[in-house]
């Protein structure tokens, strides 16, 4: 890809920007204005992930929008029967990358080859067994996410699909699961008995072709087994086509553990963690990593599971433990994964959030974040953590652009896709904020998140009484105090200050016997327009180090109070933590 003088030249295929003029050896390439200005924006774009949205205001003035998608869907299929395939890539190859649910990638040619002659993109599906054995389900599970997390540290891979989507794909077709997920390749496999042996067959198939490209078959003692995902992510880096030298970012192996019933224990463990929220999943998940802890004390990814376990228990979307328990049990837990492995991305993504939610310590959980991201690119958890990070900074643009990441790696996962109606809900974009609502209901009408975020935009967009009712049903969904406040706050919003009464009192009596968050209750009475009370349960949230506190400048319900002294006063003292004074 070169530019010289307002011409952009690639593969064959020259731009002229001051003619708008595309020129295939030399010679005109008649195209359609907006089928033109899709390849321009995409040029001045290369190898970045562009959204519908941007694509819409980029190409289709508002004078001129009249069916968008339909528009988009044409000119992007125009463009592409253009262009053809890149020089020397593979049949049904694109220069248009589609990132399922988001949008759209440009794919540049780098020295005159395309970077589609290798792979970049890939999903792990799930591997199976049919043995019917439930040691082999968790340890089937447990090998497809150790896999996913060694493959994702190949350097040279652009997108690693997180282990929630893939998890929807189990026992499917692979080439169609690669297809729906927007992959080049993917990886299946199989785990059975052989005697006091496993016997593990992979394979790797092009989406796009069908072929079957590579496929291994490894005997090993189960004491082995965590050695096994290094082994095949070896064999896959040679396998994906990718340059030479290039290779794994850090060595896998040394996370594992030699201990076979402490690394059984912690397969069960995440068992149990990507079982969440179900009731009583994460309390299993504990006994899992405590158990396997007390087995093998230097297993760092045991640590991270402990870690990860308690961040949740005390974060605000889940508030049954007091953060000052909670998550200094979960910093201490990364700060011991660390010092056994100090290029764990988990662990720096685990403490990273303690900074950010608990400490307060913004400065350090960025660097923690940025360290997690180059140790693993296809971390999504980290690039969800960093983007509240950044809307807490107030760096909406950059938190923007990790929301999407993460839906480009975890596209089906719904926890993940809700994130970016969270995003768009603290930027304001309550338009944008209820579209999003939509896509997830249409993914899983049952979702508490998706009724939730739609409430809290309805309500902001003066629709507080319909809120009422999403928000009624996210609480009977979930069950969550965090929805049960929302929704007290639209019914006093609304005019019904006896329903926000009530729902105030049945909050209070609930904190008599767990932990319920004074900033929850301080929501409420913002609703019910009781400055003074709303103002006291907020200092008594910043006591209790809630991790609420980060986005006090950015939660639109608090807009009433931002006028008030205390508030501001609030306000700064956070500030005064995030920058280390």
């Amino acid at each position: 890809m070169s530019e010289v003088g307002g011409i952009i030249g690639f593969g064959g295929y020259e731009v002229d920007l001051r003619a708008c003029e595309l020129r295939r050896n030399n010679r005109p390439v008649k195209l359609q204005n907006q089928v033109f200005r899709l390849l321009i924006t995409f040029l001045q774009h290369r190898g970045e992930v562009l959204t519908r949205d941007q694509l819409k205001t980029q190409i289709w003035p508002s004078n001129e929008f009249i069916d968008f998608d339909n528009g988009l869907n044409t000119a992007v299929r125009k463009l592409r029967v253009v262009l053809g395939k890149p020089p020397g890539g593979r049949k049904n190859s694109s220069y248009i990358e589609t990132v399922p649910r988001v949008g759209y990638r440009f794919i540049p040619v780098e020295n005159g080859s395309s970077i589609t002659e290798r792979l970049n993109s890939v999903a792990i599906l799930p591997f199976t067994s049919d043995a019917g054995n439930d040691d082999l389900d968790y340890l089937c599970e447990g090998l497809t996410e150790a896999l996913i997390d060694a493959v994702s540290e190949i350097r040279g891979l652009q997108r690693v699909i997180a282990r929630n989507s893939v998890y929807r794909f189990k026992g499917r077709d692979p080439q169609e699961a690669g297809r729906e997920l927007g992959v080049q390749a993917v990886v299946s496999g199989t785990v059975q008995p052989a005697g006091d042996h496993v016997l593990v067959r992979a394979e790797l198939l092009s989406t796009t072709e069908g072929l079957h490209i590579w496929g291994a078959r490894y005997e090993t003692p189960l004491r082995d087994m965590p050695l096994l995902p290094s082994t095949i992510a070896s064999a896959l880096r040679v396998r994906l086509g990718l340059r030479p030298g290039v290779g794994i970012r850090h060595g896998v192996a040394r996370r594992a553990t030699t201990n076979p019933e402490a690394y059984r224990l912690y397969l069960r463990g995440r068992y149990f963690w990507a079982k969440r929220p179900t009731a009583g999943c994460v309390d299993k998940a504990i006994d899992m990593f405590s158990a396997a802890v007390a087995l093998d004390p230097a297993f760092a990814l045991a640590h991270v599971g402990l870690a990860d376990c308690y961040n949740t228990l005390g974060a605000w979307e889940a508030g049954v433990l007091e953060p000052a328990v909670a998550l200094e049990k979960g910093k201490a837990a990364a700060h011991r994964a660390l010092h056994l492995e100090p290029n764990l991305a988990e662990a720096h993504t685990s403490l990273g959030y303690c900074h950010l939610s608990y400490d307060w310590d913004w400065v350090g959980a960025e660097a923690e974040f940025k360290r997690a991201i180059l140790l693993n690119p296809n971390y999504s958890h980290a690039h969800h953590w960093y983007s509240h990070l950044l809307v807490a900074m107030g760096r909406m643009d950059e938190s923007l652009q990790h929301s999407l990441r993460i839906i480009e790696l975890d596209p089906l996962d719904m926890l993940i896709n809700s994130h970016l109606a969270w995003h768009y809900h603290m930027t304001g974009n309550y338009q944008a904020e209820v579209e999003e609502c939509r896509k997830l209901l249409e993914m899983e009408p049952q979702f508490h998140k998706a009724h939730y975020f739609m409430g809290l935009a309805l309500e902001q967009l003066g629709c507080a009484r319909e809120a009422a009712t999403w928000l009624q049903k996210s609480y009977e969904l979930s069950g969550s105090t965090v929805m049960l406040a929302a929704l007290g706050h639209a019914h006093a919003a609304a005019g019904d200050r006896d329903k926000g009464v009530g729902v105030l009192r049945t909050l209070q009596e609930l904190s008599q016997k767990r932990y319920v968050s004074a900033y929850e209750l301080g929501m409420i009475h913002v609703g019910l327009q009781e400055h003074e009370q709303a103002l006291d349960c907020l200092e008594r949230a910043y006591i209790e180090r809630s991790g609420w506190m980060p986005y006090l400048a950015t939660d639109p319900t608090l807009a009433p109070l931002r006028g008030e002294a205390r508030f501001q006063r609030l306000l700064r003292c956070v500030s005064n933590r995030s920058n280390g004074h």
